[in-house]
């Protein structure tokens, strides 16, 4: 403070020395004296008297002149002194102003800094938001100033590395797309590999729909890229899913055994756009499959039906194709439902309705469709439609040695020899299975050979029903020989139908050994059969067994012990047939009879006959009495009247 005031008075007389000393322009220096006027001669002459007296005048008023200014310069040194003097005064004031400023401030700031530690207690107290304030404000100024020197750094690297930068990322570029070329190449046989192997599980499930033989596995490879393929498909919102899309996703609904999600997919698959007529209608059959193969007929046929609606009238002969096998399914369907006749029409309007040369597969279809047809009618007993049928049949197939055209044909021949068979026109049946042997003698085909053993085994019924009973044997050791090498299912079935019938003209025959023998067989093929069909017919094979066991008992009534077991073993075989079927009316029935014959109790007897006449009815009654009549005995007497005491008590439901 005592500098600043030093060095203001010496400016400010600086100031006024440099005035004071300034010379006006014309005036004499303050420190030079005056000049002495030179002393004047006497004038010579009048005119001369004149210009000295002129010349004196002039001096003397320069004089005055110089006096007048000279004094003029004097005040205004003495005003500019006393302005300097005002000026230093005014100086010191304010320096003094300062001085109580300064210690104005002194105090402040020393109250100021009790009030500032005061109100850092008080942040230290109540700081954890302003702390985490000014963090996160300095960690942005810190990161924009490091991003800032960060630049200036790298720029300045940049320009000194510019050349061997341009190189590098040259190189690099190179390399990099060199990589996405590789990595391209590498995706795209991932690609490929994971559709082939999805596309192969999506054919063995296509397969497995479509067929009533055991699934075909589909290995963890091929299960593994249809999830893959599937997963990428649904990541992809439902607007944007093209028919592919949809197609995968069912096919690995169904995979899952979920036919809601994938009948649902399908559905959406027949709503495409981007695919062909024939693709959307190949999903919706494919969706009326699948509620067929899960036991959903009454889906599956308004699927079916939707199909036929939105694509009969089609002029594609892929969409045609696609329409004929919905029909055939529906066909199938309705027959399951117990519409046998609206089955075989759809089947033969089918084989009648279409061109077998407009598509390559729809020969298939046709022969298909009459076939299932034939095995209706077989089932109905209608000979002559059989026999007509398997006539277009034939003329329809022979210029086609294609397996499914051979296939078909035996199928339909050894339907016709079944069907005979139920008619008992046992020598026609023996032509007919004869005829099945002759025509597919070499033939390598598995399913046509499992065809032509079925024959055999028809054809020894025939053979034991006209007494040949040798010839009979033969056959059946012949069939049973095959059975267990190699055979299909569907000839399975109709093997043990046949097996069956010969069991119970043997029983008929009381060759009751060879009958008991012969069902111990059938029953061993049910056990193992993953046929459907023949597993369920399991239940009447029992039955059938136990009625042979009890005619073989009753033979023996004499030999308590080989009797006693007879009825044992029917029991058991009875038991287990109602743990499958409990409202089987004849296996109630003939365990009542066992029963009977082993305890000889009547009131639960008459009990279990009442049930089960009041399923069975009338036919139950008449054979239950033919039961008892047959070597009568004396408990028989009185399980007749038992017999009729249940089916009297019961007339009102039992006879119409």
């Amino acid at each position: 403070m005592r500098d600043r005031r030093i060095f203001r008075s010496r400016a400010v007389l600086g100031i006024a020395l440099a005035t004071l000393s300034y010379a006006a322009l014309g005036s004499v220096p303050a420190n030079q004296p005056l000049e002495a006027a030179a002393p004047l001669s006497p004038p010579s002459t009048p005119d001369s008297a004149r210009e000295i007296s002129k010349l004196q005048f002039e001096i003397e008023l320069a004089s005055l002149r110089t006096e007048a200014k000279l004094e003029s310069e004097a005040k205004e040194r003495a005003l500019i002194a006393h302005q300097a003097s005002n000026l230093e005064n005014r100086i010191d004031h304010q320096d003094r102003a300062i001085d109580r400023q300064d210690r104005t401030i002194d105090r402040a700031i020393s109250t100021f800094g009790i009030i500032l530690s005061v109100a850092t207690l008080v942040a230290a107290l109540l700081g954890f938001v302003g702390f985490v304030t000014v963090r996160s404000r300095a960690t942005e100024e810190a990161r924009a100033v490091a991003r800032s020197e960060a630049k200036e750094t790298s720029d300045q690297w940049f320009k000194e590395n510019a050349g061997n930068v341009s190189a590098t990322l040259s190189r690099l570029s190179k390399e990099l797309d060199e990589t996405k070329d590789k990595a391209e190449r590498i995706f795209s046989a991932r690609a490929a590999e994971i559709e082939t192997l999805a596309q192969q599980a999506r054919t063995a499930i296509q397969n497995q729909l479509a067929s009533d033989t055991p699934p075909t596995p589909i290995s963890n490879v091929e299960s593994l890229a249809l999830a893959e393929s599937a997963h990428a498909a649904e990541a992809k919102p439902a607007s944007l899913r093209r028919f592919e899309d949809w197609n995968t996703s069912a096919f690995e609904a169904i995979r899952n055994n979920d036919v809601a999600a994938a009948t649902a997919a399908w559905i959406e698959a027949s709503k495409a756009q981007d695919a062909s007529e024939a693709s959307r209608a190949g999903a919706l059959f494919n969706a009326a499959l699948a509620h067929q193969k899960f036991q959903n007929d009454e889906a599956s046929l308004k699927i079916a039906d939707k199909l036929i609606e939105e694509f009969g009238s089609t002029k594609d002969p892929s969409t045609q194709v696609q329409v004929a096998r919905a029909r055939v399914t529906k066909a199938s369907s309705l027959r399951r439902l117990g519409r046998e006749d609206e089955s075989i029409r759809e089947n033969l309007d089918v084989a009648d309705g279409f061109d077998p040369q407009s598509h390559p597969e729809m020969l298939e279809r046709i022969v298909n469709a009459r076939t299932n047809a034939i095995i209706a009618l077989a089932g109905k007993g209608d000979l002559k439609s059989i026999i007509a049928q398997i006539s277009k049949l034939q003329e329809s197939t022979k210029i086609c040695d294609l397996p499914f055209a051979r296939r078909a044909v035996a199928k339909t021949q050894c339907c016709l020899s079944s069907a005979l068979l139920g008619e008992e026109k046992w020598n026609e049946c023996i032509e007919s299975c004869k005829e099945a042997e002759r025509i597919f003698e070499n033939d390598d085909d598995p399913e046509v050979k499992s065809w032509v053993t079925a024959a055999a085994a028809i054809k020894s019924v025939g053979l034991y029903a006209i007494g040949d009973a040798a010839g009979a044997i033969e056959n059946l050791n012949s069939t049973f020989i095959n059975l267990k090498d190699n055979c299909s299912e569907d000839a399975a079935h109709t093997i043990v139908i046949a097996c069956a019938n010969l069991a119970r003209l043997m029983t008929d025959a009381e060759s009751y050994s060879a009958a008991l023998t012969l069902y111990s067989e059938i029953l061993s093929i049910t056990h193992d059969s993953s046929n459907d069909a023949v597993n369920n017919m399991r239940p009447a094979i029992l039955t059938n067994r136990s009625h042979s066991l009890i005619r073989a008992a009753k033979a023996e009534w004499a030999n308590p012990d080989t009797r006693d077991t007879h009825l044992a073993e029917a029991k058991d075989n009875l038991e287990d047939s109602l743990n499958i079927t409990p409202h089987s009316g004849t296996a109630q029935a003939n365990l009542a009879y066992v029963n009977y014959l082993m305890t000889e109790e009547c009131d639960t007897t008459i009990a279990i006959l009442r049930a089960a006449f009041l399923i069975k009815g009338p036919e139950l009654v008449a054979s239950m009495r033919e039961d008892a009549l047959y070597n009568r005995t004396a408990a028989d007497s009185a399980f007749l009247d038992m017999i009729d005491a249940a089916a009297k008590s019961e007339k009102a439901q039992i006879i119409p």
